[in-house]
């Protein structure tokens, strides 16, 4: 999952409200929504779920995220990314087992 600040969004008081912006898979929204849907002072029109694919590269800013298949647990999707600017590249690869032969 990745959690960014978003650029807001004008209630009707055309106060601007700041956004949270969630990219993950939809093993992650589906976490998110148990957790959430037991607290009823959660504001969900403040949440913005962008759905991720592994090896399906997006774009946040300027930096391109490329997510791949890892090995967490048996039973669910996890991904690490591959994050780029064009001038660097970085792994992003935390609490996974090898890596399955598809993400080499």
């Amino acid at each position: 999952m990745l959690p960014t600040a978003g650029n807001g969004i004008r209630d009707s008081k055309k106060k601007i409200k700041k956004v949270m912006e969630i990219y993950g898979n939809d093993a992650v929204r589906d976490g998110i929504m148990e957790i959430i849907a037991k607290d009823p002072h959660v504001d969900l029109t403040r949440m913005r779920f962008h759905r991720i694919q592994k090896f399906e590269p997006f774009r946040i800013g300027h930096l391109k995220f490329t997510p791949l298949k890892a090995y967490h647990k048996l039973d669910e999707e996890a991904l690490i990314f591959v994050i780029e600017d064009g001038r660097s590249t970085l792994l992003y690869a935390n609490d996974t087992g090898a890596l399955p032969e598809e993400t080499l």
